[in-house]
Order: C-alpha cells, then structure tokens, then sequence
C-alpha cells in the first residue's frame, strides 16, 4: 500500500524539479532580428505542370526481354499451399 501510494508522488516530485530545471538552464530570451521590409510575392513566369515534367522527363531504354520456347506438360498445376 506504501509504494503504491508513494511512486507517484516521487513521480510528481520528480516532474515538478524537471519542469524547474528546464525553465532556469534551458529558456532562453528570443534574440532580437533586425526588421526588414515585406517580400514581394510576384511570381515570374513558369511553363505549365505538364511542360516540366516532360522536359524533366528522359526518353526511356528499350525493354529487352528474354523470351524463349518453354516445354509444353500436359499435367496438371500444384495446389498451393
């Protein structure tokens, strides 16, 4: 009954002494930028989606493919397992 009463408080205790820590080591002041002027937004010109991405689109390899006969069994396919 003692520990199961006396864990949390030592978790509680522990939180309360991390949260302390953090706020005195840890946080800092925010430095101060210096302000600068709006940015303007103004897009420039940009080809169509489709136009990009056929130019970054390479013309593909040809497919080879090794085919050849395969013996022809008159026997009937394995159930899978």
């Amino acid at each position: 009954m003692l520990v199961a009463v006396l864990i949390p408080v030592l978790l509680l205790i522990a939180t309360m002494l991390m949260e302390k820590f953090e706020t005195r080591l840890l946080d800092t002041r925010p430095r101060r930028r210096p302000v600068r002027g709006p940015l303007r937004l103004e897009a420039g010109p940009t080809p169509p989606v489709a136009q990009r991405h056929l130019q970054s689109v390479t013309e593909p390899a040809p497919l080879v493919l090794d085919a050849g006969p395969v013996e022809v069994v008159d026997q009937p396919l394995r159930r899978a397992s």
